[in-house]
């Protein structure tokens, strides 16, 4: 509420910028998961600088994750690991997209993306750890008999 009301008092657009980003992640923390995405989507809607840009829709991503809305959450992190592949990484995308293809119960996307992603990253054993244990879970899914299949 107080953000709110110093918004319409500040002049400075930089300024207004940051509260905005900041007001967003408030909600978002606050568990209010709706006003959260209404305040990235009114951010987003300025244009903002692509920095600001990656930040608020990772914002987006991960409202979205907590939503349990995996779709979306799976398409806005392929956008940003599309978009700023370079900062997607260093912020970990790919393994939160691996997240989300594992609550899918998607286990082949989750492995193939986590595949893509073990050589950029800092610790590739971490990576081959979670792979092993993505591949045991789909060996054990009904159906599957015992086998992984590729």
């Amino acid at each position: 509420i107080e953000i709110n009301k110093l918004l319409v008092m500040l002049s400075d657009p930089r300024e207004k910028i940051e509260y905005k980003m900041k007001l967003a992640r408030a909600y978002y923390y606050q568990n209010n998961f709706a006003q959260a995405e209404n305040e990235a989507d009114e951010f987003l809607a300025t244009n903002p600088s692509s920095d600001l840009k990656f930040d608020m829709v990772f914002l987006k991503g991960n409202i979205s994750l907590a939503k349990k809305d995996l779709p979306a959450a799976v398409i806005i992190f392929k956008s940003l690991l599309q978009e700023f592949p370079e900062r997607a990484i260093k912020d970990n995308v790919g393994l939160t997209l691996s997240v989300c293809y594992e609550e899918m119960k998607d286990f082949k996307s989750a492995i193939e993306t986590l595949e893509k992603l073990k050589e950029s990253h800092p610790m590739p054993e971490y990576i081959d750890i979670r792979i092993k244990r993505l591949q045991e879970r789909l060996k054990n899914q009904p159906g599957a008999r015992g086998k992984v299949r590729k």
